[in-house]
């Protein structure tokens, strides 16, 4: 007898009529259903059973579909479909269908049940196992994908709420320069102040987790002031330096910030750096001291080389001044 139709999972039968079935028994060993059918006789009446989509054709001497099943040593498992009904009797011609449930997880409400069923789509299980979706939930895999065996399925809760916010806007800056006012110095003549808008946003939530934020609307409550800043252009000069300046990256917070290491200024000493081959020039912040000595004065920022010359340059004579 095939292997395939000895199974004997479960002694439960679960009858369920009317049902379309797909799959069936397997049509190897046709000669083999069962050796209570060896050398019978009086096997007149012919019947089929199809199992997971595949027919049989025999003959029987049986009376009803369930002697049937027994002499084939055929068992159902719970949650198996099974058409006609079992106590159907039999005649020529007579169809019996079994459908065999598949094992399947379904993930529902922050719980992953396992279970079995024989129908045929995502759909279908949600309807067999009661489980009710809101207008927006959606499913994965979808809805009309078929069942097979250990598919997972998840249902995702959507749901959107509509929330209001206050929020801030900052005030514009304009900046104006003064050659009057040392370089490096900055004042503020007008503060300006904050404005306030009102945001209405729409959320979208899966299971609990926000996954979209969608502006609605929005409204200005009150408008935003400039805030106004003099910053200073006058350069006055003081000590001097000529010599070689390399670059240096590496323990720099931001190294494409215009800063400096010097063992000759200060700290937060504002100098001019002129590269004596182009005459470009940048202004940079002492923020470090260098382990280096003469010829070497200087020791740039990479982002503060970069405005002498290429960083490949490695070294370059500069000439070094002081800003008052």
């Amino acid at each position: 007898m095939n292997n395939s139709l000895k199974k004997n999972i479960n002694s439960t039968f679960k009858l369920l009529l009317g049902s379309v079935l797909i799959m069936g028994l397997s049509a190897a060993g046709t000669n083999s259903f069962g050796k209570n059918q060896e050398n019978k006789e009086n096997l007149s009446i012919p019947i089929i059973i199809e199992e997971n989509g595949l027919q049989f054709n025999l003959k029987t001497d049986k009376k009803n579909i369930m002697n049937v099943l027994t002499d084939l040593d055929i068992h159902l498992n719970q949650n198996d479909i099974l058409f006609p009904a079992i106590e159907t009797s039999i005649s020529a011609g007579t169809k019996i269908i079994i459908k065999r449930a598949l094992e399947i997880s379904i993930e529902a409400d922050g719980e992953i049940i396992k279970t079995f069923t024989a129908v045929l789509n995502v759909r279908d299980v949600l309807k067999e196992k009661n489980i009710i979706l809101n207008e927006k939930d959606k499913t994965l895999p979808g809805l009309d994908e078929s069942i097979s065996n250990n598919l997972e399925i998840k249902i995702i809760r959507v749901k959107q709420n509509t929330i209001t916010e206050t929020v801030l806007i900052d005030p514009p800056i304009e900046i104006r320069k003064d050659k009057s006012m040392i370089l490096g110095k900055t004042k503020i003549i007008e503060p300006g102040k904050s404005g306030e808008k009102e945001q209405t946003f729409s959320i979208t939530y899966e299971n609990g987790r926000e996954v979209e934020r969608k502006l609605v609307s929005e409204k200005i409550i009150f408008q935003p002031q400039q805030k106004i800043i003099v910053e200073g252009e006058k350069i006055s000069i003081g000590n001097v330096q000529i010599g070689q300046a390399s670059w240096y990256a590496k323990g720099l917070w931001n190294p494409q910030a215009l800063t400096a290491a010097s063992n000759t200024f200060p700290k937060k000493t504002y100098l001019r750096v002129t590269n004596l081959e182009d005459s470009k020039q940048v202004i940079v912040k002492v923020n470090d001291t260098g382990a280096f000595g003469l010829p070497r004065v200087i020791d740039l920022s990479s982002g503060a080389f970069k405005k002498l010359a290429p960083l490949s340059a490695g070294i370059i004579s500069v000439k070094v001044e002081e800003i008052l």
